[in-house]
């Protein structure tokens, strides 16, 4: 369809969605393009920035979630790195368990492919955007960010996908206990006992 033929009609941002949905299911998120969102929906590129920011904003939109959990996480973290394990744990606890996230969560369930998409994709940033407000160089970052999505991760699919017991019926603040000087000594603490830390 030809550039102009859809110029922001009530229908157009919820085209735009009901296409980027399924490019997203289909192709993940670093593939799939908002120009191929466009053509597909029919609509001028230009028209997608209007509704929509970037490509994040709009997987946002798509699956329906009406906060960033990226934004929370980088002011959270951005509070420095006394305690930040703690702070961490327990945002994404209640972010997950709030009703926003019970929805989201039971979505994935139900459909794995949508999993697949925002499960990695969204711990991803989230821990890319606490690596970056604590400021941590790029070499100790990448080491530091592959354990913090591996706990981050591992308790999402555990604990709200596959609801593995013990994990999915232990109370908040034991998980808080538990979890929270592991992610901080990820974050902060020396990974190599044999190394100085920077």
């Amino acid at each position: 369809m030809g550039a102009g033929r859809r110029p922001g009609k009530p229908d157009t941002r919820g085209a735009i969605l009901d296409v980027a949905r399924e490019h997203f299911v289909e192709f993940g998120f670093a593939k799939t393009s908002l120009r191929g969102i466009a053509r597909d929906a029919g609509v001028d590129p230009a028209l997608v920035h209007h509704y929509f920011a970037d490509k994040h904003a709009l997987f946002l939109a798509a699956l329906s979630i009406s906060f960033d959990p990226v934004e929370l996480v980088r002011r959270v973290a951005s509070e420095g790195p006394d305690n930040v394990g703690h702070r961490i744990i327990t945002t994404a606890l209640t972010m997950w368990e709030s009703p926003m996230g019970v929805t989201m969560l039971g979505a994935m369930r139900s459909d794995s492919a949508l999993f697949g998409v925002f499960g990695p994709y969204m711990v991803e940033q989230i821990v890319k955007a606490a690596m970056a407000a604590l400021q941590i160089t790029r070499d100790e970052a990448q080491e530091r960010a592959s354990l913090m999505q591996a706990v981050m991760t591992g308790l999402v699919f555990s604990r709200y996908i596959m609801c593995v017991d013990p994990l999915a019926s232990l109370p908040r603040e034991l998980l808080i206990r538990d979890l929270a000087p592991i992610l901080q000594h990820i974050i902060t603490g020396d990974l190599d006992p044999r190394r100085a830390r920077r």
